[in-house]
Parts: structure tokens; sequence; C-alpha cells
């Protein structure tokens, strides 16, 4: 997958006609998980009539920008503590 198609199947939602978040579960579970991980702010936000959980639409499209930029895996494995 790359970032396009992950654009183009994870909806933008709006709360109160702006968007402003993504449910979690629209995300497929393996780049659900590296987002979790990799999240820096307000994830998991409870929206009022959403039954699953969400994330902040700025920290969506940050990890977007950072996991699909040239050599942002090899940087990413050079810095694992462990």
């Amino acid at each position: 997958m790359n970032r396009a198609y992950l654009e183009s199947i994870v909806p933008v939602r709006k709360d109160g006609g702006i968007p402003c978040y993504i449910r979690l579960a629209d995300v497929p579970e393996t780049y659900r998980a590296n987002f979790l991980s990799e999240s820096q702010c307000a994830t998991d936000w409870d929206i009022d009539g959403e039954v699953t959980p969400c994330a902040n639409l700025f920290d969506w499209q940050a990890w977007l920008n950072n996991h699909f930029k040239p050599g942002y895996h090899r940087l990413r494995s050079m810095h694992k503590v462990g």
C-alpha cells in the first residue's frame, strides 16, 4: 500500500461540518498498529455519535507525511531502543 491508497480508503470524518478526524477501524490493521505506536498527540478520541475509537486528523496527516517520506523506515530502524 502507498499513501495515495491509504488516503483513498480511510475517509476523513467531519464534526460540525469541519474535517477533523478518522475512525481507527477504517485504517488497515498493519498500518493502524504502526500509526498508534508512532502517534504523538491526541489519538483515540471520543466523538459524539461514533461507536469506534477515532484519531485526530492532524495526527493522521502527520503520520502519513512521515511514514511515506523517503528513508523514513531506515531512520526508524537506526533509532530503535531495545
